[in-house]
C-alpha cells in the first residue's frame, strides 16, 4: 500500500455563467498533426448552428501556432490554447474559456458527421443530470 503525506483534491469547477445549452464547444487536442487542422477546421466551422467554439489544446510544446492556423476562415471562434507539458489530461482540464456546459472532446484526426453530432448531443440534452 502506497501512502503519501500529499491530499489529491478533484478539480471541481465554480458555477460559471453559461451562454446556453443550444451549442456546445469542441475540445481538440493536437499533436504533432499540424496538417490535418486545416480540413478539421473546415469540417467543424461548417457547423455554427450546435458548435459554440472550437478550442485547440495546442501540445506541440515550443512551437508556435502556425499563422496559417490562427488566421483561418471560420464562422466559429477558434482558440488555440497553448500548454506547458504534453500530457492527455490536458483536454480535460476545465479551461475558463468553455463557455457552454456541453463539451465535445476529440482528437485532431477525427471527423464526426453532423448526422452524430446532434444526435450526440439532442441525447446529451435528454439524460443529462
Amino acid at each position: 500500500l502506497l501512502q503519501t503525506s500529499k491530499r489529491v483534491e478533484p478539480y471541481f469547477v465554480s458555477a460559471r455563467q453559461y451562454r446556453s445549452d443550444d451549442k456546445f464547444t469542441i475540445v481538440l487536442l493536437t499533436y504533432k498533426r499540424t496538417a490535418t487542422l486545416s480540413t478539421v477546421f473546415d469540417h467543424y466551422c461548417k457547423m455554427p448552428e450546435i458548435i459554440d467554439q472550437i478550442l485547440v489544446i495546442w501540445n506541440n510544446i515550443g512551437e508556435p501556432v502556425p499563422r496559417e492556423l490562427l488566421n483561418c476562415p471560420c464562422k466559429l471562434p477558434v482558440t488555440f490554447l497553448e500548454q506547458k507539458e504534453n500530457k492527455l489530461i490536458n483536454r480535460f482540464l476545465p479551461y475558463p474559456e468553455i463557455k457552454t456546459k456541453c463539451v465535445f472532446s476529440l482528437d485532431d484526426d477525427r471527423l464526426v458527421s453532423r448526422k452524430s453530432l446532434q444526435l450526440g448531443f439532442r441525447m446529451w440534452k435528454a439524460y443529462r443530470l
